[in-house]
């Protein structure tokens, strides 16, 4: 930009449709050649008030130049920040001068607040537009048309004022986090974010609409980020129940093939000791078919013993992958107090189906033990000893080493 004109600009009055700069003292008259030549200058008066044409004006002469106001701000001077809004409204010119704060683009270092909100709202404005489906320029108010689900329709006039600048909250973060939304690649955010622009606006005039939204921006983008965590809280939580429920279906299924296995096999145990006390002849019981039956009854349950082992082995391995699976919530101390509250009844099933198995491991050792005890006391019974110390271990011993 010129710096002279800019210098005129700020010693200059503004009346109405010109710019008026009184008693210029002409230094260099090329300074005056270039305001004519930039078509700026409306009239050139002399110190008696007496119009007077640029050719006649010499260094050092003293004169009132009126500038036009609107050629002033077709090359973006700007007399005051409603003046240059009210002419900005969708792009940030590539230069531009406002008097009234004293501000030049790309030079001034101190940007002022209400400034900066301008740019973050024409950052805004942008991503509006590159999300609108139609847009209509009409006596220069740009108004866009934003669909929302091929339903509703959203016209969305942009036009606002300084004063819908002056609300500091006016944060760059948040029109980032609004305009990366709006064109981002997040499908089910983006969705979100235009509905509540749709249903934030809907019962707001056309007129209107954009200035609230400014207004409001704050609210807005409160609604927006609850109702994307509301939709996330929902459909992660749905998610993890989804996960957690196909876990516990999982687990269960694992316990029932154990036990079920169990049940299939274990079904010979009673078969098996019912048929060795019927074998078992007690009139006799020193003959050899009731130490055959008492030595296959011992190697029936050491092949049960094994397999019990293999089950309990099972039920450990599940009890590790569900303890490795509630350990992967430890960190979400929600979740983690869910995960275990669900998985109480997995836990109980475990511990119960251990029970089970060592009841069953009971039985199995425990008819054999009995049966050959019930037995040894019969034979101790039914025969006397050999030695004449009478003592029931050397009876024991010669009766033993006698059926041998």
């Amino acid at each position: 930009m010129d710096d002279k004109i800019i210098e005129l600009f700020k010693a200059g009055e503004n009346q109405k449709d010109i710019v008026l700069i009184k008693e210029y003292n002409v230094i260099n008259i090329d300074d005056i050649s270039n305001l004519h030549e930039k078509d700026l200058i409306f009239e050139i008066h002399n110190n008696k008030g007496e119009l007077v044409f640029i050719d006649s004006i010499n260094n050092g002469d003293v004169v009132d130049i009126s500038l036009l106001t609107y050629k002033l701000l077709s090359q973006d001077y700007y007399y005051d920040f409603d003046e240059f809004i009210l002419h900005n409204q969708i792009d940030i010119p590539d230069e531009f001068y406002i008097r009234e704060i004293d501000f030049q683009y790309n030079v001034t270092t101190v940007i002022p607040t209400k400034l900066n909100n301008y740019f973050s709202v024409i950052k805004l404005i942008k991503s509006l537009i590159q999300l609108s489906s139609h847009s209509k320029n009409d006596s220069g108010v740009e108004t866009l048309y934003i669909v929302r689900e091929k339903s509703d329709l959203l016209v969305l006039p942009i036009n606002f004022l300084s004063e819908n600048l002056d609300n500091n909250e006016v944060s760059k973060d948040i029109v980032l986090d609004i305009s990366q939304t709006l064109n981002g690649e997040n499908g089910e955010k983006r969705i979100l974010y235009i509905n509540e622009l749709v249903i934030f606006l809907n019962d707001i005039e056309d007129e209107d609409k954009f200035k609230y939204l400014l207004n409001n921006l704050n609210l807005f983008y409160s609604k927006c980020l609850n109702s994307f965590e509301y939709y996330l809280r929902n459909f992660t939580y749905n998610k993890f129940k989804i996960e957690l429920d196909s876990a516990i279906l999982n687990y269960t299924q694992k316990i029932r093939t154990v036990i079920n296995e169990a049940q299939n096999k274990l079904i010979a145990i009673p078969a098996a000791f019912v048929l060795a006390c019927v074998t078992i002849d007690f009139s006799s019981i020193m003959s050899i078919k009731n130490f055959v039956t008492l030595s296959s009854l011992f190697i029936f349950s050491g092949l049960i013993e094994i397999f019990i082992k293999n089950q309990i082995s099972s039920l450990n391995m599940i009890e590790t992958d569900i303890d490795g699976y509630k350990n992967t919530f430890n960190s979400n101390l929600n979740l983690n107090s869910e995960v275990l509250k669900t998985f109480e009844k997995i836990d109980l099933e475990l511990g119960t189906q251990r029970v089970r198995i060592q009841i069953i491991r009971y039985i199995t050792w425990g008819i054999p033990i009995s049966l050959t005890i019930i037995s040894l006391i019969l034979i101790l019974a039914t025969h006397k000893p050999e030695a004449a110390s009478g003592s029931q271990l050397i009876c024991l011993y010669n009766i033993i080493k006698k059926f041998l």
